[in-house]
């Protein structure tokens, strides 16, 4: 058997290598959470690589849940968990920012700056290791009183 391409080796210039996936579980004030990202993920770099979910109620607490097993599909809190469980993990308790009780809020975690050290919590080693593929989901207080949301999900690959 012959391998026409065999010893070659390709190079996809510019890749994203990010995109998202799964579906989100609306708030019941603010509507459906939109996961996004800014920038690129680096395990050389402590800032630039921010992942984003909103609209969100304005004060709340929500938190980046972030895995490297895989996407999944389970029932979570009346949404799908779309973050393999084993591990997952969970970046700090961030703050939507807003007008309290409006839904201009926006959760946002710089996830270089987390991986390394610098913008709080207890990162997992495989967010900085160059090549590992990682998952990522925000789950938000939509208040008090209505629970909360599961934004859609992010995969991406940790570049060097």
């Amino acid at each position: 058997m012959q391998f026409p391409d065999a010893g070659s080796v390709r190079v996809l210039a510019g890749a994203d290598f990010v995109s998202t996936y799964c579906t989100a579980k609306p708030g019941l004030v603010c509507g459906l959470p939109a996961i996004a990202w800014t920038g690129a993920s680096s395990a050389s770099s402590s800032s630039g690589f921010s992942v984003t979910a909103g609209p969100a109620r304005g004060q709340q607490l929500g938190i980046l849940l972030y895995s490297n097993s895989g996407p999944a599909s389970l029932p979570f809190q009346g949404g799908t968990l779309c973050v393999g469980p084993s591990p997952l993990l969970r970046g700090p308790a961030v703050s939507s920012g807003g007008t309290l009780d409006q839904c201009d809020g926006q959760f946002a975690l710089d996830v270089n700056a987390f991986a390394s050290g610098v913008a709080g919590g207890d990162p997992d080693p495989f967010l900085s290791a160059p090549g590992t593929e990682v998952f990522c989901q925000w789950w938000g207080r939509d208040s008090v009183s209505t629970g909360s949301f599961l934004s859609d999900a992010l995969r991406y690959i940790v570049r060097p």
